[in-house]
C-alpha cells in the first residue's frame, strides 16, 4: 500500500514540477547528498539523495553582494539501516542566503513521504515525516557547490512513536 502511495506521489510530483522547469519557476540547481546518522537512534542510518532546487519569484539581491532566495526543493532518496532500505520523496520550501564571495547558508523544512517506517529496532512512527535542515557550503565560480548539511527527520508528534533521525551529509551541487 505504501509503495503505491509513494509511486503515485512521484508521478503527481513529476507532473506538477514539469511546468516549473518549463518556465513558471526557474530550475536553479541539481545535486546529490550522502551521509550517516549521529548516535541518537538504535540503528545507524545512511542516507543518499538526489535533489533539485527551483527559484521562486520572491528572491532578492541585497546590498554588499548578499542574495536571499526562497526555493522550492524537491528530493528523492534512499534511507538505509539494519540491513533494510526504503525510498522517500520530499517537497517543500527552502531558504538560500549567499554571498558573492562564494559562501552559502541553506535552511528549510520539507514534508517527506517514506516507503518504509521500520528499520531494525527503530519504528519511525509512520510514513509521513518532516525533514528540516541547515547547511553551509562554498559555491565556486564554475557553478559547483561543495557543502555540509545537517538534517533532522521526524513526524513532529503527529504519530506515535515520535523518533528522530539526524544525518550529517556531504553535498555536491551544480547551479545553473
Amino acid at each position: 500500500m505504501t509503495g503505491r502511495i509513494l509511486a503515485g506521489l512521484i508521478i503527481v510530483g513529476t507532473v506538477w514540477l514539469r511546468p516549473l522547469a518549463a518556465g513558471t519557476f526557474d530550475l536553479l540547481a541539481v545535486g546529490v547528498r550522502s551521509g550517516v546518522s549521529d548516535s541518537r537512534t538504535h540503528e545507524t542510518y545512511r542516507q543518499h539523495e538526489a535533489f533539485a532546487e527551483f527559484e521562486l519569484p520572491c528572491s532578492r539581491t541585497c546590498g554588499s553582494g548578499w542574495r536571499v532566495g526562497i526555493r522550492l526543493v524537491a528530493a528523492a532518496g534512499l534511507l538505509e539501516a539494519a540491513g533494510r532500505s526504503g525510498g522517500y520523496v520530499s517537497l517543500g520550501p527552502g531558504l538560500d542566503v549567499a554571498y558573492d564571495g562564494g559562501f552559502v547558508f541553506k535552511a528549510g523544512i520539507l514534508p517527506t513521504l517514506l516507503a518504509r517506517d521500520t528499520y531494525g529496532d527503530d519504528d519511525l512512527g509512520g510514513s509521513f515525516d518532516f525533514t528540516s535542515y541547515l547547511g553551509l557550503g562554498y559555491r565556486f565560480r564554475n557553478g559547483v557547490t561543495l557543502g555540509w548539511r545537517s538534517s533532522h527527520m521526524s513526524n513532529a508528534g503527529i504519530q506515535h512513536p515520535t523518533p528522530e533521525v539526524n544525518v550529517h551529509m556531504i553535498v555536491l551541487e551544480y547551479r545553473f
